[in-house]
C-alpha cells in the first residue's frame, strides 16, 4: 500500500507533478479542493473504486439514509488510452479517513491540490 503523492499548485510558477503507478490499494487523504487525474494505459478497461475507512452513512434529502461503505465509483470504467479528472469535493462524503483506491491496477494517477 502506497500513498499518492499531493502535488501542491503555486499560483506564481510552474508546478512539477508526480505521477504515481497505482498497487492493488493505494491511499490518498482528502484535503479540501483537490483533483484527482486518472490515466489508463495498462490494455485494459480498469474501474477504479473510493472507498474512505471512516465514511458510514449519509442523509440524502429526499432518499434517506444511504450507505458510504461500498465507495464511489464515480470514475467508471476508464478504457485504455484515456484518463479521466475529477474534483475530489464532489464525492467528499465517501472520502472520510484514510481513502482506499482499489480496483486500479496500473493506472497512474496525479493528485493535484489546489
Amino acid at each position: 500500500m502506497a500513498t499518492l503523492t499531493t502535488n501542491a499548485v503555486s499560483s506564481t510558477a510552474a508546478t512539477v507533478v508526480s505521477i504515481d503507478t497505482l498497487g492493488a490499494d493505494d491511499t490518498l487523504t482528502f484535503t479540501g479542493s483537490m483533483y484527482l487525474i486518472l490515466s489508463n494505459d495498462t490494455g485494459g478497461s480498469l474501474s477504479p473504486v473510493l472507498t474512505g475507512d471512516t465514511a458510514t452513512t449519509t442523509d440524502v434529502q429526499g432518499l434517506g439514509i444511504i450507505s458510504l461503505t461500498g465507495g464511489s465509483d464515480i470514475f467508471g470504467a476508464i478504457a485504455d488510452g484515456t484518463e479521466k479528472m475529477l474534483k475530489l469535493s464532489v464525492i467528499q462524503k465517501y472520502l472520510d479517513g484514510t481513502v482506499t483506491i482499489s480496483g486500479g491496477t496500473g493506472l497512474t494517477a496525479r493528485l493535484i491540490k489546489v
